[in-house]
């Protein structure tokens, strides 16, 4: 274990704030981007099934 012999000061104290509230802005980013193209890719395929759908549905209808 290491011991610190100074005192922590106020300035380290908000840089480290500051610090982690970037990481958080970070995370939170890349989340949003992440879920946007899940969301996005879910839809797309969503799409493609329901196109199918019809056109296989068109095709029996016209038999």
């Amino acid at each position: 274990m290491q011991i610190i012999d100074h005192q922590i000061s106020p300035k380290f104290i908000r840089e480290l704030l500051v610090d982690n509230s970037k990481i958080i802005a970070l995370f939170h980013a890349n989340w949003s981007n992440f879920s946007i193209k899940v969301k996005e890719d879910f839809f797309k395929r969503r799409r493609r099934l329901i196109q199918k759908y019809k056109k296989n549905y068109n095709r029996y209808r016209q038999k």
